[in-house]
């Protein structure tokens, strides 16, 4: 639990998609998936076992994912034998799966069972009762005996959306993310919806919900109208992203260009009219976000300006907005721009890319980027459970939060630029440091760690059976486990 040492695994292709075993409380397990387009090469989900001990990964299994090259994981949190993957179609998985599998405009989501005794299966060298591990061990899937026997796995549905506005184009038909409702307390959620446990995201915006109880997929309502319309009146520079509300099982967020919205399918009865909500953007384009899974209404995005920016959802009626009436007239209105809480600056010199919440401790929140860095920072301000700062200028802080309520009372588009000088003050107040590189420093906001890859980060999860592990993946195959610092451990704990 103390140990701050990473841990590695190298894998030889590239590594866009990964996710912890939700449905395993007792060991640190994590799916990862591959993405190779060449022929000559298949695609695997690799389980990997993080050993306390030995402070080492190991592959304990290599799967099978005939479907193509992979996009995203997404594990059951009830039950740790059951994922579901995002591909991409190649001309090989369709013609050998042309039988038993049905794509949506290039992708496919599939919903398979893992054995159950390969998923709790050891690496006999790191399951050693002496401890006789070698540190120095070197990992690497090419000498991975397991890697000559990959294990088959059952499919048991295909998800497939079909799309019911103009726009016929293949490319927004396709399936972008998918999401699986439910916490990490390997319990079923206390507000269960009747309509299913799993989204599933178009490229055009179109929301589509499942039931995939008993080993079938059954679509029970969708969304194919309110986001879409967005899309139609701008381009989008990022593929739509969402994230379900773990509070509210009727609200979900998506991405869409630069901006954010807010889906509420309890507004009426039919699917194909839902409220939707403009949440402020990033300059470039929103890359990914996620719900606060202790404090209802915060949401944390990230963008391609490289920032990573909290919300108060509670805001959002001082909006810009528009909407499209049945004679197709468009009516556009300019309102006034909503402020985060909160924005995480000098992590990132390129585009973020992923963001993640702790599941267990609100106050830790993970980004990636494109630069090739991972942030483990710490926001206790505005997390469920505020950290006692006791500094010797807590005078000055409180000063600073009192300029700060001013200015939200009235906002001025100028003064509150991202740019101003108070946002700068501001940031550095909190500790969230403008400088390139994003000095760690001191404050109930910083950043406290940071690690390297050697190419771009698409992928992060935090470990389901251990608050303080997570793990991050690279382009060129490596994955890498890290450890919340001991100290900060010590600060959310005591």
């Amino acid at each position: 639990m103390f140990s701050n040492q990473s841990a590695e695994w190298s894998l030889s292709m590239p590594v866009p998609a990964m996710d912890a075993v939700r449905g395993d409380r007792t060991s640190s397990r994590f799916l990862v998936g591959t993405s190779s387009v060449r022929a000559s090469e298949d695609n695997h989900l690799h389980l990997l076992k993080y050993y306390t001990d030995a402070n080492q990964l190991a592959s304990t299994a290599t799967l099978s994912h005939p479907t193509g090259p992979l996009r995203q994981i997404v594990t059951c949190p009830t039950d740790k034998t059951i994922v579901l993957t995002l591909a991409e179609d190649d001309d090989d998985a369709a013609d050998a799966h042309a039988a038993t599998a049905t794509t949506t405009g290039g992708s496919s989501v599939t919903l398979w069972k893992i054995p159950l005794e390969v998923m709790e299966q050891d690496d006999p060298d790191l399951d050693d009762e002496n401890n006789n591990y070698d540190d120095n061990r070197h990992h690497d899937s090419n000498d991975d005996d397991g890697i000559n026997s990959v294990t088959p796995m059952e499919q048991q549905a295909q998800l497939t959306t079909t799309t019911t506005t103009t726009t016929t184009s293949s490319q927004d038909k396709k399936i972008v993310h998918i999401a699986w409702r439910g916490g990490w307390d390997n319990e079923e959620p206390t507000s269960a919806s009747s309509h299913g446990d799993v989204l599933t995201l178009q490229a055009d915006g179109s929301l589509t919900q499942w039931d995939v109880a008993f080993g079938a997929a059954t679509s029970t309502r969708n969304n194919t109208q309110a986001v879409n319309q967005n899309h139609q009146q701008q381009q989008w520079t990022e593929p739509p992203r969402m994230a379900w509300d773990p509070h509210h099982t009727d609200i979900t967020a998506v991405s869409t260009g630069t901006m954010v919205q807010l889906v509420d399918w309890r507004e009426t009865g039919m699917s194909n009219n839902v409220n939707v909500l403009s949440c402020p953007h990033h300059r470039f384009g929103v890359t990914d976000l996620d719900y606060n899974p202790n404090k209802p209404h915060m949401l944390v995005t990230s963008g391609k300006d490289g920032l990573i920016k909290f919300w108060d959802l509670r805001k959002t009626s001082n909006q810009a907005s528009s909407y499209t009436d049945d004679t197709n007239t468009t009516t556009n209105r300019k309102l006034k721009k909503m402020h985060p809480l909160l924005v995480a600056r000098g992590g990132h010199s390129h585009w973020a890319t992923r963001v993640r919440y702790n599941p267990f401790h609100d106050q830790l929140i993970l980004s990636a980027g494109t630069d090739s860095i991972v942030n483990l920072w710490r926001m206790s301000t505005i997390s469920s459970a505020p950290l006692v700062m006791l500094e010797d200028n807590d005078d000055d802080y409180e000063e600073q939060d009192e300029q700060q309520q001013r200015r939200q009372q009235q906002p001025n588009e100028e003064t509150y630029n991202e740019s101003s000088q108070y946002h700068r003050s501001y940031s550095n107040h909190y500790g969230t440091t403008k400088e390139k590189g994003g000095t760690i420093g001191e404050g109930p906001n910083v950043r406290v760690s940071r690690y390297e890859h050697m190419d771009s980060v698409q992928s992060i999860s935090w470990g389901a059976a251990d608050a303080w592990i997570y793990l991050s993946a690279s382009y060129d195959g490596k994955v890498v486990l890290n450890h919340v610092p001991s100290q900060e451990k010590y600060k959310i704990l005591l």
